[in-house]
């Protein structure tokens, strides 16, 4: 349930947007803090405007919606949302060929974002008395 995408609408110039949810490491930062803990606790990934960490609407996890399962583990901070954009066809229009695309891009991207991850919060929640 963690590692989905789910492509949404395109710009009709063949660029697709595709929401990504990527598992966050269930380990400690430099500071002891669990990354999840951080990424929940930071507000990374929080829309302040609507309190979600999504942009899809709740529904019951297939056409384009989010289950409220699936949501919670976004609130818990087990899972991080990326959104992103790419040209499906990129390589090659054949059904098989898309999905293979598809893929490479959500490791592509998955790769990045654990690094900014891992970056950002690295020292989150670090504490001590200032001199």
């Amino acid at each position: 349930m963690a590692n989905e995408l789910r492509v949404l609408t395109g710009n009709g110039s063949g660029d697709w947007t595709i929401v990504m949810h990527f598992p966050v490491p269930d380990v400690n930062n430099a500071a002891g803090i669990n990354f999840r803990a951080a990424l929940r606790d930071s507000g990374i990934g929080l829309n302040t405007d609507t309190g979600r960490r999504t942009i899809l609407p709740t529904g019951d996890g297939t056409g384009g919606t989010i289950s409220t399962a699936e949501e919670a583990l976004l609130d818990s901070g087990a899972v991080f949302e990326h959104v992103g954009s790419f040209k499906v066809e990129s390589g090659g229009d054949a059904p098989q060929d898309m999905q293979a695309a598809i893929q490479q891009f959500y490791e592509s991207e998955n790769e990045m974002v654990q690094a900014d991850i891992g970056s950002r919060l690295r020292y989150f929640g670090h504490t001590e008395n200032a001199a």
